[in-house]
């Protein structure tokens, strides 16, 4: 995990983007900013965020991705996954499209244990955002 701090200019640039957006937040915003300075992926389940940055040409994705991300690659055991899955499904603060968690678990159930061995390995930055309905505070993690 890498953590970036923003130039005065790259803030500025943050606060531009939030008068132009006010929907956004500020950390939505320095969140954009970071992931276009870093070249990184912008991971938000936010449709306005979402949609924001793909305008702006920035990758995005949300977690789902990651998810398979980390299935395909092997980088973690399928029991993680489909405990992850599981408590997000059960979890009313979390909002995920049910057809998708259940086509994943569905998925990930039927795989052996062997084939979730291996290390996964990528180049690619990936940055999160950490805000939304019900979080006590927001965070902005860069990983590279």
């Amino acid at each position: 995990m890498v953590t970036y701090d923003l130039t005065p200019s790259e803030v500025a640039h943050a606060f531009a983007l939030k008068a132009h957006y006010p929907a956004l937040s500020a950390h939505d915003c320095f969140c954009l900013v970071t992931t276009v300075v870093h070249s990184g992926i912008l991971l938000t389940g936010d449709a306005m965020l979402r949609r924001t940055a793909s305008n702006h040409g920035i990758r995005v994705h949300g977690v789902l991705w990651i998810v398979d991300q980390l299935e395909a690659g092997g980088g973690c055991d399928k029991t993680l996954l489909i405990q992850a899955l599981e408590t997000w499904q059960g979890d009313k603060t979390v909002y995920l499209p049910e057809h998708e968690v259940s086509k994943r678990l569905q998925r990930l159930s039927a795989l052996p244990v062997a084939l979730c061995h291996t290390t996964l390995r990528s180049p690619r930055r990936t940055c999160a955002v950490g805000s939304g309905p019900g979080s006590k505070r927001a965070f902005t993690r860069c990983a590279v």
